[in-house]
């Protein structure tokens, strides 16, 4: 969805002449008159430097290279360039309009609707960049030296707090748009390349690069914004409405089978993809653009105006019809008050009509969507699912003003997660204070198991040390709730059987329910716990069938693949009836799918029973069983280093040879007589492998009979549950979503014969089932289907979709082997439409990377869920006392317990949080620590090696190496250091000294806590009062602040104006008066947005805020516009000794080009083709040739600046002297 409506790409080194030469090229004669459409500025950033209007190539050069244009080659900030061959130049973000856009640009021909057309869309991508300036560009600035920052807190703790690395707000950005209007097929596509610097001037003057990720976190938010406010814009402009389209909506009118006529590129690509066998995932789209791109830039000064209207009138809606679509529409822009409607189902028609509802219920529908997948949602979440909900556009100031409405709501608690602000719901804290509550609240409640008939039947199966542990804890246990973690291979299904023998023995009623179907089953048949899906099951409690009692025992397997939702409802009516609970799973395995962490909450909680399997009794190699426990426990280096050294990771050069590899082991293993499987992370892979695995078994002669692309043999796996299929003798059976088979002959009305792999039944598949996508090909799967599935050899095909617990769950699904196939690393990600694609040198953090690194760097990547309570346990208490206390309480009891805080803080010598640091650094060094290792000393920035231990002390030995190469050697405690490398070292086993030690260490730094808590307690104050009461005061005041912003009330118009777009710092100023202003109001008990603040000398309100609220205002008029910055800029002399540097730098440069550089310092405007040979030649080498130019690059530009300034000098003193 993301590269359908904005895409983003890091620029690399020289791609600014690609983007000169190929994007601003433009057919506009109709509007420029000109032929071509310049570039033009956009950006606080790109004003404060004095760049408007078109784009020069000298100046878009020189702000990729950090240089501020027209100073002789400075920095913005006046300093000499500094580079780095890692350096990002900037960010390529292309915004594309709807199809049905484009395709009415191209039909009309009517100059003045095309240019109302180009210009809503460039008023879209103005509002969105500014966007961009307030929500995504941010600075870093800041210490990381501990020991500076400690020292500095003993002395000055407000200070200390301010020198920690912030993460703050950008001024704005540098700039250039080109408006683009084909594809590379020639089809009508109107987007525009937003070239974004990486320069950008923060809150303190300094100049630098921003904080990227941050531009990436919200890019998809943007991607809606500029959706909708350009059909805001296309609305108000010409009236247009609009109709769902297949990815964004569409301009209603245009017929859809037009736009498919103008996608040839999207044609293209299908075509090639069909035709190679090539899935159709992203890999294999930018495959498929690489492919089949035109052999050279597309010029766009052809004429393709007149074959569009041809075409369009060829397919039956031509220019007439455009004329007749724009005279006929009347729609209008949504409005922030007409926002807050739901679709609804007529109850007459069955029609499905949208109902203005209440903004409260409004906001809740969002909550829900918005917390379906994850407990919590960020800033960026929020924007995109309002912008997305407004089909007929808005504004973006409509869409800002919605987000204020909706953060002001009580139904919205922020939730402190890291430095990232996140938000979740009051229903999805009340859903999980309910599940914690059903485990926590019935501790000790429920009758243990006699332990003597526990014995008894563990002595009656053969059970291993670990699972007959668990059964005694599950069975022995008290509480109303228990958890048993299965980790893959361990026997889960085994130990459930005892448990459930054990149950039954005691007169428990003991029943199942899974998340899926085959789980389901599965437990069933191997457990013989008679079980359901948790829907199916809470559906018949609900009807009031079997509900259960105090004599219920409920097994809920693959618990932690089940959303919190789903477990708080199965849970509550067991537990209420007085019955247990065992919740079965794995939290590192595969994610749940909706929004989840509740597993994971009591699986880690020391306070919950909680069994764990440790022996892996399914791989058969012990190498292999180490690797995966490596791997489960986040020690993914060791891991990848295991796989590597017993050969299981093949690498290849080609998508291709990838899935060749892949089949080629699948058929060997098929061929010896045993079960293997593919594994692959997307659908559209998993497809591709199932296609090749057939093609082979089809020339084999292995299948037969291959009939409606279905062979006899045929792997076949089921996609729909069907409870009431029948086998070969007409008995009812049940076929589900997952089961495997094979296909072993055809019935006479066209349905399948399939032998059941469970079980080995025969069973008649109806020829609906088959036409309703009920079977598909079962050679390879997807890692999600693969769950609970075992195999004797599995195949991990690609890195697509490879993360943590995916890599775990694939990794884990073989008994005889496990293999991971991949390809070397491809750097080239092109949008399929626009598809351009030059030779620029890719950055060097994106040179391709050794496999094993980039294997280590996706299994690294974890996709964990969490409850908002667990990330946050204070938010809910927060946003109590936000709701129900005064403002002034708030304040009064937050400023007690800091000054509390602070006194105890002084006894104890350091902060309570450094003391916590440091119990933390003891236990994990004592734990981890091993010659060899890469640490940190905790007070310093120094590297060092550790050389040797010394346990007996609590010590390790480590040698510093200075960068002249002179060795020291320290020694330091456990506390003392952090290790850097591993990053995931693997725990050691400690001695009973050793571990006496450790605790003995970790015992009296408690004690300091526990005097610090002490003196707290003595003033009434709990350990996190300051904190908490701190956050819901300003909670209390962002919610009011926020309702002031959604409402514009005239008179906070009146008082301060409509709150700035333009300008970050104009934005940030204004909120910060609204926000003086709304804590106010609270003070004193204003609380609704309608009543006016009065501004006389009688108001509390404006004693307490008008001189603020006055200060903006002056502000704010004073700073209308954007002031340049004031630039230094070299002299004569200057530009001459620079200039004499740089000369010796650049002689250094590798001979073939040189050329180049004489003729880029000389000023010459370059064909496209000659820089892209260039760069082309050197991208093929990578060598030193290569390195050279990616780290020298802005100093070639440097050295152009300076020869332009020598001659802008050297032309004056010309004039003067004519004047003379």
């Amino acid at each position: 969805m993301l590269d359908l409506v904005l895409s983003i790409a890091k620029l690399r080194v020289g791609q600014e002449a690609y983007t000169l030469s190929g994007v601003a090229q433009s057919l506009d004669d109709y509007y420029t008159g000109r032929g071509e459409a310049d570039g033009v500025w956009l950006g606080v950033g790109a004003e404060r430097l004095g760049l408007d209007g078109p784009v020069a190539a000298d100046d878009l050069r020189a702000v990729l290279a950090g240089i501020a244009p027209g100073t002789g080659g400075l920095t913005p900030d006046g300093e000499t360039l500094r580079t780095h061959p890692r350096r990002v130049p900037g960010f390529d973000l292309t915004f594309k309009a709807p199809k049905s856009v484009s395709v009415l640009y191209a039909v009309s021909d009517d100059p003045r609707v095309q240019g109302q057309i180009i210009e809503a869309g460039e008023a879209a991508v103005r509002q969105t960049v500014q966007w961009l300036e307030r929500e995504a560009i941010r600075v870093r600035r800041g210490s990381g030296d501990a020991a500076y920052l400690n020292d500095l807190a003993a002395r000055d703790p407000e200070a200390a707090e301010q020198a920690r690395v912030r993460v703050l707000p950008g001024r704005g950005v540098v700039a250039a748009t080109f408006r683009h209007r084909t594809s590379r097929a020639g089809d009508p596509l109107l987007h525009w390349h937003t070239l974004i610097a990486n320069l950008v001037e923060g809150p303190d003057g300094r100049w630098g690069a921003f904080v990227h990720p941050e531009l990436y976190r919200n890019v998809r938010a943007a991607g809606e914004l500029f959706q909708t406010a350009l059909r805001a814009e296309l609305t108000d402009r010409l009236g247009l409405e609009w109709r769902p389209g297949r990815h964004v909506p569409e301009v209603a009118g245009v017929p859809q089978h037009l736009c498919d006529q103008f996608s040839k590129r999207a044609a293209e690509i299908e075509a090639w993809l069909e035709a190679t066998g090539t899935p159709n995932d992203r890999a294999g789209r930018q495959a498929a653009v690489l492919a089949t791109r035109k052999g050279k830039p597309e010029v766009e000064g052809e004429r393709f105006d007149a074959d569009w209207k041809l075409d369009a009138l060829a397919a039956g809606w031509g220019p007439a019809d455009a004329e007749a679509l724009i005279t006929a529409t009347a729609g209008h822009t949504v409005g922030f008050d007409e926002v807050w409607r739901l679709p609804d189902t007529d109850p007459d028609s069955g029609a499905v009509v949208d109902r203005t509802v209440p903004v409260e219920e409004w906001i809740a529908d969002l909550g829900r969507a918005l917390t379906t997948n994850d407990t919590t949602f960020g800033r960026p979440d929020l924007v995109e699912a309002i912008a997305a909900r407004i089909g007929d556009g808005a504004s973006v100031a409509t869409v800002d003003r919605i987000v204020a409405q909706v953060l002001a709501s009580p139904q919205i608690v922020p939730i402190a997660d890291g430095d990232t602000q996140r938000w979740t719901t009051t229903d999805m804290l009340a859903v999980e204070r309910r599940f914690l509550a059903t485990a926590h609240d019935t501790r000790s409640t429920r009758t243990p198991v006699d332990p003597v008939a526990i014995e008894y039947v563990i002595a009656d199966m053969t059970l291993g040390d670990d699972q007959a542990a668990a059964v005694r804890t599950l069975t022995g246990a008290s509480d109303a709730v228990s958890v048993l973690v299965g980790p893959a291979g361990t026997g889960k299904t085994f130990t459930l059987d005892a448990v459930r023998a054990l149950y039954q023995s005691a007169g428990h009623d003991v029943i199942g329910v899974a998340p899926s179907a085959r789980a389901a089953h599965e437990l069933a048949t191997d457990a013989h716990i008679p079980a359901a899906t948790i829907h199916s099951q809470l559906g018949a409690w609900d009807r009031g069938f079997d509900r259960p009692t105090a004599r219920t025992v409920l097994i809920v397997d693959e618990a932690a693949m089940a959303g919190v939702r789903e477990l708080e409802r199965v849970l509550r009516p067991v537990v209420a009836a007085g019955g247990r609970v065992v919740l079965v799973g794995d939290h590192h395995q595969l994610p749940e799918i909706t929004a989840g962490g509740s597993f994971a909450a009591l699986a880690t909680n020391p306070e919950v029973t909680v069994a764990t399997l440790t022996v892996n009794r399914r791989q058969h190699h012990a190498w292999e069983r180490d690797a995966l426990d490596e791997l489960r426990q986040g020690h993914v280096p060791a891991a990848v280093a295991a796989y590597q050294a017993n050969d299981r990771i093949v690498v290849t050069d080609d998508r291709t040879a990838m899935i060749d590899a892949a089949v080629d082991r699948w058929i060997d293993a098929h061929r010896n007589g045993t079960v293997p499987v593919l594994l692959a992370g997307t659908n559209e892979l998993v497809d591709a492998v199932n296609q090749a695995v057939r093609a082979r078994l089809l020339d084999a002669g292995i299948l037969t009979d291959n009939t409606e692309h279905l062979a006899v043999g045929e792997r076949l796996v089921m996609r729909i549950n069907d409870y009431r299929a029948a086998d070969i003798d007409g008995a009812e059976v049940a076929v589900l979503n997952g089961q495997t088979a094979t296909l072993t002959g055809r019935t006479d009305d066209g349905g399948l014969v399939v032998r059941m792999d469970h079980d080995d039944t025969l069973v008649n598949i109806e020829p609906v089932y088959v036409q309703a996508g009920g079977v598909d090909y079962a050679y390879a799967t997807t890692a999600h289907r693969a769950q609970g599935g075992t195999w004797d050899l599995a195949i991990a095909v690609g890195l697509d979709g490879l993360y943590r617990e995916a890599g775990y769950l694939v990794m884990s699904r073989g008994r005889q082997s496990n293999w991971l196939v991949v390809t070397q690393p491809e750097l080239d990600r092109l949008d399929g439409e626009i598809g351009r694609h030059d030779s620029a040198l890719p950055l060097p953090v994106e040179a391709p990377e050794e496999v094993e690194d980039l294997v280590e760097r996706r299994l690294r990547a974890s996709r964990r869920k969490a409850l908002a309570t667990t990330r946050d346990p204070h938010a809910a208490t927060i946003d109590w006392l936000a709701t129900t206390r005064p403002l002034a309480a708030l304040e009064k009891w937050a400023a007690h317990a800091s000054a509390v805080d602070a006194a105890a803080t002084q006894r104890l010598g350091h902060h309570p949080q450094v003391v916590r640091d440091r119990i933390a650094r003891t236990r994990h060094t004592a734990e981890h620590v091993a010659v060899g290792q890469r640490v940190k000393a905790w007070d310093r920035r120094n590297i060092g090696t550790v050389t040797a231990l010394d346990d007996p002390a609590g010590t390790v030995h480590v040698t510093f190496v200075s960068a002249n190469g002179s060795a020291a050697r320290r020694s330091l405690g456990w506390g003392d250091i952090t290790i850097v490398d591993p990053t995931t070292p693997t725990p050691r086993v400690l001695d009973g000294d050793t571990r006496a030690l450790v605790d003995s260490l970790v015992d009296r730094l408690d004690h300091q806590l526990e005097n610090w808590t002490g003196h707290l307690a003595q003033h009434g104050v709990e350990p996190d009062d300051a904190h908490v009461y701190r956050s819901a005061a300003s909670l209390a005041v962002d919610r009011n602040a926020a309702a002031l912003q959604a409402a514009e009330p005239e008179w906070l118009l009146e008082l301060l104006g409509a709150r700035p777009t333009h300008d970050p710092a104009a934005t940030q100023v204004w909120e910060d008066a609204v926000r003086d202003l709304a804590a106010a109001r609270l003070r004193h008990a204003v609380i609704s947005p309608a009543e006016p603040t009065r501004t006389d000398r009688s108001s509390p309100v404006w004693a307490d805020a008008g001189s603020a609220v006055i200060d903006a205002r002056q502000w704010l008029d004073t700073n209308r516009s954007i002031e340049p910055a004031k630039l230094v800029r070299r002299d004569s002399a200057e530009l001459r000794e620079r200039g004499s540097e740089l000369d010796r730098l650049l002689a250094t440069a590798p001979p073939d080009v040189r050329g180049l550089i004489d003729r880029i310092i000389g000023g010459e405007a370059l064909p496209f083709d000659d820089l892209d040979s260039v760069l082309y030649d050197a991208l093929s080498t990578r060598d030193a040739r290569r390195a050279w130019i990616v780290e020298n690059w802005p100093y070639v530009v440097e050295a152009a600046e300076i020869a332009t300034g020598l001659a802008a000098d050297a032309a004056e003193m010309t004039i003067d002297e004519l004047a003379l």
